[in-house]
């Protein structure tokens, strides 16, 4: 299971992987129900933190932020409450929050949908988790993760990229904001997020 998003995405060197002691201590063990079968596999057998010099982030029990915090009632969601029942599981370089959205369900499973911060858009993916891992990342990567855009913005700043930062928009989109690498920054992901929300709900 996934071969084609382990070939094509590589763990960073500083990434780390799943504990075993993560799933009674973490609280995830409460909510295995109600995920995939297939996220649940990915996250404790494959799941590195990082991929591809933070092209792609997962969340995990012990990354910082960790999976269970950043989903909690007073994580993104508390910024961001209109759009409820979503899972995040990941985020790419540009802080887009990328989860399991269970207002979208397709033979049982839960679709993807990806927010921007930036933008204050929701991306509906068609795919469930091992859809998206398998076809979406592969196939579209650059509209997915808007890879090709972060190889502009790696070869003008040449530095890396920490788990807990993005590269955000100094001016989001919605405020009039320009998409081009002179308006990103590298920013803490919970303030970025955070801070997105808290504007865009002031002007919607």
């Amino acid at each position: 299971m996934f071969k084609n998003f382990n070939i094509k995405f590589k763990p960073d060197a500083e990434s780390i992987g799943w504990n075993n002691n993560s799933l009674e201590h973490s609280g995830i063990k409460s909510i295995y129900e109600q995920l995939p079968k297939s996220y649940f596999e990915f996250l404790t057998q494959t799941a590195r933190s990082s991929y591809s010099g933070g092209l792609i982030r997962f969340l995990l029990p012990q990354t910082n932020p960790s999976l269970l915090i950043w989903n909690a009632p007073n994580g993104w969601i508390s910024d961001w409450e209109k759009w409820g029942r979503k899972f995040v599981f990941a985020y790419d370089w540009l802080g887009r929050q990328i989860s399991l959205d269970f207002t979208r369900v397709e033979n049982n499973e839960p679709l993807v949908t990806i927010l921007e911060p930036g933008t204050g858009e929701m991306l509906e993916v068609p795919e469930n988790f091992e859809g998206f891992l398998e076809r979406e990342l592969i196939d579209y990567s650059d509209a997915a993760l808007a890879s090709n855009f972060f190889n502009e913005w790696k070869n003008k700043e040449k530095i890396p990229l920490e788990f807990n930062k993005c590269v955000g928009y100094k001016t989001p989109l919605f405020l009039g904001g320009q998409d081009t690498l002179e308006n990103l920054e590298v920013s803490d992901i919970e303030v970025y997020v955070s801070l997105c929300g808290q504007l865009y709900s002031g002007i919607s």
